[in-house]
């Protein structure tokens, strides 16, 4: 009997290993090659829809100005707060980031968070700060996917976005994440470096503001949220927990958080600009974010791009029109700086070939470049949280807001120019071009050798990195 329940098991075992590699796995790269085939004509151009507002709009880079700009947003909101991130961390830009929030709420701002249940950091000993937001009257938390054993290919399905929304009168659209390595870095090779567009929507006419508030509260009423119930007679002792480094934190970082940020920022004026996302549905999403940004590219002269993983798919490449090192500048992580082995072993396997279709610049500087950005003809920007890879492409929820703006791009220009002057050309995939006062970073063997084994353990999967 013991025997026959053991066989029965293990067939029950396979076909569920089945199951999950077949929806999980194979499913999606089949419907990617199917997209990839029968993909409409690409565009002949993108078409900014907005063509009139009074919105302003500035792009910063300072690790220390994210945290403290987005606390004297909150600490100055009177009436909500939307925000949804791919992580808030377990560490003081998190602790101090929820301070604010719940400081706000105590003051009676409504406030709404959207997290993604499959990072979420407040777990274990750290699960009292989860039920100090969920059990507050003034702040609702909902979390979006998780592991589902019936429906394993919700787990491709992540949130990405990096949305902040104050009063309905100014917004951050980003690719930061909360956490000390984005924003209090011990050290220097700690540090990821991101973008934060800001847009003041505050004079009047705002349909920028208004196309971003849309998709939020299209996030927000998604199939894929579920609300978190918090326990509300633990809720103030936990609430007293939060609260309980408050002190140290606010002596700690005094000259970076209570710090006058907003009326400092360089806002420049906006020509045109669109608001484009990935849609919602679940498996394998339409990559729109990617046909649109393959069509500037398409219709440009120039342009410079910044991302922190590159993996390109054959499904992605047959996007990629009008391609080449003349046209097409890009700035990457190196091997010494990237956090990802999994995406970058992605992206050395196929280097040679996408050396044919852009000119790539690696990052040689301590830390690691995080940014998400591009620069078209000096005149049009996109910032978000879109990396050029198959997930951001064709299974994460993606936005990015995209500027029509010369100031704009000169602003851009600016904080891509410094982040190449301490990247070095790739010339071949192991060779690069030489640059004065600039060399490249030492890398063990034993991480290199990691890089390619992993790239080959992984090819199978590569559509999901």
């Amino acid at each position: 009997m013991g025997k026959k329940i053991g066989k029965k098991l293990a067939i029950a075992s396979a076909a569920y290993l089945t199951y999950v590699i077949g929806t999980s796995i194979v499913y999606p790269k089949y419907k990617m090659r199917k997209m990839a085939c029968k993909k409409e004509k690409n565009l002949e151009r993108v078409e900014l829809p907005i063509e009139e507002t009074s919105e302003r709009v500035t792009v910063q880079s300072d690790c220390k100005e994210a945290i403290a700009l987005r606390c004297e947003m909150i600490d100055h909101a009177k009436e909500s707060i939307d925000f949804t991130q791919y992580s808030i961390f377990d560490d003081d830009s998190g602790d101090v980031f929820i301070q604010h929030l719940l400081r706000a709420a105590d003051r009676g701002v409504k406030v709404r968070l959207i997290l993604p249940r499959m990072i979420m950091k407040w777990k274990g000993k750290s699960a009292f700060k989860k039920n100090a937001v969920a059990s507050h009257p003034n702040i609702t938390l909902r979390l979006w996917g998780g592991v589902d054993l019936l429906r394993p290919w919700k787990m491709n399905n992540v949130l990405h976005d990096k949305i902040f929304i104050v009063d309905k009168q100014s917004f951050i659209s980003a690719g930061r994440n909360v956490g000390n390595r984005f924003m209090f870095a011990k050290t220097p090779d700690e540090q990821a470096y991101d973008l934060d567009l800001i847009v003041d929507s505050s004079t009047g006419n705002a349909p920028l503001l208004q196309s971003v508030q849309q998709y939020f509260d299209d996030l927000w009423n998604s199939q894929n949220v579920k609300e978190v119930t918090g326990k509300s007679e633990q809720g103030q002792k936990d609430r007293a927990k939060v609260f309980q480094n408050e002190n140290e934190l606010n002596e700690k970082y005094s000259q970076y958080v209570g710090q006058s940020i907003w009326s400092d920022l360089p806002f420049v004026s906006i020509e045109r600009c669109g608001f484009i996302h990935n849609p919602l549905n679940e498996i394998v999403k339409t990559p729109f974010i990617w046909e649109q940004l393959t069509t500037l590219v398409k219709q440009a002269n120039k342009v410079r791009l910044q991302t922190p993983y590159l993996v390109l798919t054959n499904e992605m490449k047959s996007y990629m029109q009008n391609w080449s090192s003349q046209k097409v500048m890009l700035l990457t992580n190196s091997l010494a700086s990237t956090p990802n082995i999994m995406a970058f072993s992605g992206y050395l396997s196929q280097k040679a070939k996408d050396l044919k279709m852009m000119t790539i610049q690696e990052f040689q500087g301590r830390g690691s470049v995080h940014n998400k950005a591009f620069v078209v003809d000096d005149s049009v920007v996109g910032v978000g949280s879109f990396n050029i890879d198959p997930r951001s492409a064709y299974f994460n929820t993606e936005n990015m807001v995209v500027v029509q703006s010369k100031p704009l791009a000169q602003q851009m220009n600016k904080i891509m120019d410094h982040f190449e002057a301490e990247s070095l050309r790739c010339q071949t995939e192991n060779q690069y071009a030489p640059k004065e006062g600039i060399h490249p970073r030492c890398v063990l063997a034993s991480k290199r050798l990691f890089v390619r084994i992993v790239g080959i353990l992984t090819k199978g999967i590569r559509h999901l990195t």
